[in-house]
């Protein structure tokens, strides 16, 4: 899972930031669209990236990948080498 941060004009709901958890951005798109029907905005312009969350990396644990170390999940990866299964 990573976290998408869409960008849009402050003035139209006084944030210009929404961010959704999401394991594609095709996902994160689609929620992006939900969203925005649900709450009447009419949002054309916008930038979309992938950035960390601290508290989603807490939510997902291991299925959220860290998008400051190149996508790799390290915690996956030592508990694999390491022989052990998330407890």
């Amino acid at each position: 899972m990573y976290t998408y941060q869409f960008c849009y004009d402050e003035k139209i709901d006084g944030y210009g930031s929404i961010q959704f958890c999401a394991v594609s951005e095709n996902e994160a798109r689609k929620l992006f669209r939900e969203w925005k029907r649900e709450n009447g905005y009419n949002i054309r312009k916008y930038t979309i990236s992938v950035i960390y969350n601290k508290e989603d990396q807490e939510e997902y644990e291991y299925d959220y990948i860290d998008p400051r170390n190149g996508g790799v999940n390290y915690d996956k990866f030592n508990i694999f080498i390491q022989g052990k299964t998330k407890s």
